[in-house]
C-alpha cells in the first residue's frame, strides 16, 4: 500500500500548497461593466463585484469576482406581512401577522423592464433595471384564495454605478459606493386598503461557507455604537412565534448588518434606510422604521415595521448591498466549506483510483512472477531431457 499512501499524501500536499498561494483580489485598472441577462436572471460584473438578480422574485446573489474562493451571499425580499402591534412595541413578530403578501412566483408574476446602460460624468458607467408585480394579500399560510386582490403594485429598481453616488433624503444623505455596491429601491403603490395597522417589510440574508455570521450595528443609547454578533446557524424560530429581536437603530441615515466569517472579518454588508418615505397622495413624510430580526438556522430574517392608514398611497424604501474587499485574504476555507461534498468526493475518487491502480499493478506482478516460474521449470525439464 506504499504507493497508495504516497498518492494520497501528494493530493493533500497539493491542496495545502493551493491554500497558501496568493489570490488576486484587487480590481483591474480598466473598469468594465458587463451586463448579461438570460431567462432566469440578470447578471452584472462590476470589476471585483459580481451580482445576479433572479427574475421569478426579488433575490440578489453576489460575490467577489476575482477571488475564486469567494463564498456567495444572498439578500432577498420574500414577502410583506400585515400585522397589528398587539404588544405595542413597534416591531413585528410572527404571532402578530394577520395576512401576508408573498413575492414568490406562485403568488406574483414579475415583469422585468429593459436594462438601461450608459455613462455620465457623475455616475461613470451604470446599469439599472426594474421588476414589478401586482401583489395580493393572502392568509399567513399562503394557501387558498387571496384575502385582498391587487393590494398594491410593488416595484424594485436595481442600480449599479462605476462612481460613488450621493443620495439625499430628509433624514440626511448617504453614499452608495461605485463598483462594490448595488442600490435597491422598493416602491409600494397601494390600491386597496386593509384593516391592519402595520406592514412589515421582510428581507432574508444568507452567507456561504463559513461566512454565515452577522454583525449588527446598534445604538447603546449613550454616545457610542455597539456590535451585536449573531450566528445564522442558530435557529431562533424554535423559541416560538412570539419571539423576535428588536434592533436598537442608530442615528445614521442607514443601518448596517455585516456578513462575517468565524473570525469576525466582514466580507459583505447589507444596509437599509432608517426611515421610509411615505405619501398619502397629497403630501409626503418620512416614517422611522421599527426593525427586528431573528436567525433561522440558515441565515437571518430582518423585518422593518411601518404604521399605515387607509389614506397611505405609496411607500418607498432604500436598500444597499455590497462586498467588503478587506475581508478577502486569499484563503480557501470558505470554498472548501461551500463545496465540501464535492471536495470529499474528489478525494474519494482519487483514493479509489489509486487503490485500483495498485491492485492492478500487484496482479500484473504476481502474474509475471508466475509466468517466470513456469518458464524456468519448463527450461529445467528440457535440460534434463
Amino acid at each position: 500500500m506504499t504507493n497508495v499512501y504516497r498518492l494520497v499524501c501528494m493530493i493533500a500536499v497539493i491542496a495545502m500548497v493551493s491554500s497558501s498561494l496568493p489570490v488576486n483580489v484587487s480590481g483591474a485598472d480598466d473598469y468594465t461593466l458587463v451586463v448579461s441577462p438570460d431567462k432566469i436572471k440578470v447578471s452584472i460584473i462590476s470589476g471585483i463585484f459580481s451580482v445576479a438578480v433572479t427574475n421569478d422574485w426579488p433575490r440578489i446573489i453576489f460575490w467577489h469576482t476575482n477571488d475564486p474562493f469567494s463564498p456567495t451571499f444572498e439578500a432577498s425580499f420574500p414577502r410583506i406581512h400585515m400585522f397589528n402591534d398587539s404588544d405595542d412595541n413597534g416591531v413585528f413578530c410572527r404571532s402578530e401577522a394577520v395576512g401576508t403578501v408573498f413575492f414568490d412566483s406562485n403568488h406574483a408574476t414579475w415583469h422585468l423592464s429593459s436594462i438601461i446602460e450608459g455613462h455620465t460624468p457623475d455616475m461613470g458607467e451604470y446599469a439599472m433595471f426594474s421588476m414589478s408585480a401586482e401583489t395580493s394579500v393572502y392568509n399567513i399560510s399562503g394557501e387558498g384564495p387571496a384575502i385582498i386582490e391587487d393590494w398594491a403594485n410593488v416595484t424594485f429598481w436595481f442600480c449599479l454605478t462605476e462612481k460613488p453616488v450621493t443620495y439625499t433624503t430628509p433624514t440626511g444623505s448617504y453614499i452608495v459606493s461605485g463598483k462594490t455596491e448595488m442600490r435597491v429601491n422598493m416602491t409600494i403603490r397601494i390600491t386597496n386598503s386593509t384593516s391592519a395597522d402595520y406592514i412589515a417589510l421582510e428581507r432574508f440574508l444568507q452567507g456561504g461557507g463559513t461566512t454565515n455570521s452577522f454583525v449588527v450595528t446598534e445604538d447603546d443609547f449613550q454616545s457610542d455604537e455597539v456590535l451585536t454578533l449573531l450566528s445564522g446557524w442558530d435557529d431562533e424560530t424554535l423559541l416560538g412565534a412570539d419571539y423576535t429581536r428588536p434592533l436598537r437603530q442608530t442615528d445614521d441615515v442607514v443601518q448596517r448588518i455585516m456578513y462575517t466569517k468565524e473570525d469576525n472579518a466582514s466580507q459583505a454588508h447589507f444596509l437599509w434606510g432608517t426611515a421610509a418615505r411615505m405619501s398619502n397622495g397629497s403630501s409626503s413624510y418620512d416614517h422611522i422604521l421599527g426593525s427586528s430580526c431573528y436567525t433561522t438556522g440558515a441565515g437571518l430574517m430582518l423585518h422593518s415595521a411601518l404604521l399605515i392608514s387607509n389614506d397611505t398611497y405609496s411607500i418607498e424604501d432604500e436598500t444597499i448591498i455590497g462586498i467588503d474587499e478587506s475581508g478577502f485574504v486569499g484563503g480557501v476555507s470558505d470554498w472548501i466549506m461551500e463545496y465540501l461534498l464535492a471536495f470529499v468526493g474528489l478525494i474519494a475518487i482519487a483514493t479509489v483510483s489509486a487503490l485500483a491502480f495498485y491492485l492492478i499493478r500487484k496482479k500484473q506482478r504476481i502474474k509475471s512472477k508466475t509466468e517466470s516460474a513456469d518458464n524456468l521449470e519448463t527450461d529445467e525439464i528440457m535440460d534434463r531431457v
